[in-house]
């Protein structure tokens, strides 16, 4: 009876909604899935680049990244350029949704270098990509600044917006190290990025100066976080006129944007 009805109630959906369904609600279905499993559970990404990514449940994960949805323009942009073998950073890691993905890109070969200073996230990324087995992954607990230097890092109320202030505000701040690209590259033997993916809640132009030969002599692509359109107008300024700049996602006025050197 049940089946009958449910069969007369699909022939009255447009074939379009029909279609839909029928490509969607695999990921539907596994989205509940998702939201049902117990803490320390173990989630695998449905669809998408990210694809096959396993993740630990924890309060941390965000249901975009485990579905991988997050962002999808960003992904597009990472998909199109980064190749096999490739060195790339991941500066603002988070849980590393990003930095796994791009070890998926860049292969055995290559390497990500993943950089998150806040001591929970930073827990949380390292657990995850033990998790994947990603051996191409070098996690560091710094900050990325214009100086090395200390400095106070405010711990925000979501995982997500954690950032570098001047002083310490309202939130709880912890002090942590910081450390510029051009060090990283030029003193430590680090190997240079073919691309950096950037999320630093409003100190991308200070990571920009920090980083000023590198991004002078090696030019990597850029895909960044920036915060508002005073900061794009800065971040251009700092990275100088050859480089071609183009909007990923819809300013609120926070907006991810690809910056390709020419």
């Amino acid at each position: 009876m049940m089946r009958s009805l449910a069969l007369h109630a699909s022939g009255l959906l447009p074939q379009p909604l029909k279609h839909w369904l029928g490509t969607r609600l695999p990921v539907i279905l596994r989205v509940y899935a998702a939201m049902l499993r117990s803490e320390g559970e173990v989630f695998v990404t449905p669809a998408g680049p990210a694809a096959g990514i396993r993740w630990r449940i924890s309060p941390q994960c965000h249901r975009l990244a485990l579905l991988g949805t997050s962002a999808p323009e960003v992904q597009r942009v990472l998909v199109e350029n980064i190749q096999s073998g490739w060195v790339v950073y991941d500066l603002g890691a988070n849980i590393g949704f990003y930095t796994l993905l791009m070890a998926k890109l860049v292969g055995a070969a290559g390497r990500v270098v993943a950089f998150e200073p806040a001591p929970a996230m930073l827990a949380e990324l390292k657990c995850q990509v033990a998790l994947n087995g990603f051996e191409q992954i070098q996690v560091l607990p710094y900050a990325v600044a214009a100086a090395d230097t200390q400095v106070t890092f405010e711990l925000g109320a979501s995982p997500l917006m954690s950032r570098i202030v001047g002083s310490p505000g309202r939130a709880v701040a912890i002090s942590v190290q910081a450390r510029t690209l051009d060090r990283l590259v030029y003193v430590d033997g680090l190997p240079a990025p073919q691309l950096i993916k950037m999320n630093v809640e409003g100190s991308e132009v200070d990571v920009v100066a920090g980083g000023s030969r590198l991004f002078r002599e090696r030019r990597p692509i850029l895909v960044c976080e920036v915060h508002s359109p005073q900061l794009l107008e800065r971040m251009k300024q700092a990275l100088g006129p050859r480089w071609h700049v183009s909007r990923l996602t819809e300013p609120k006025p926070i907006a991810y944007h690809h910056f390709q050197p020419s």
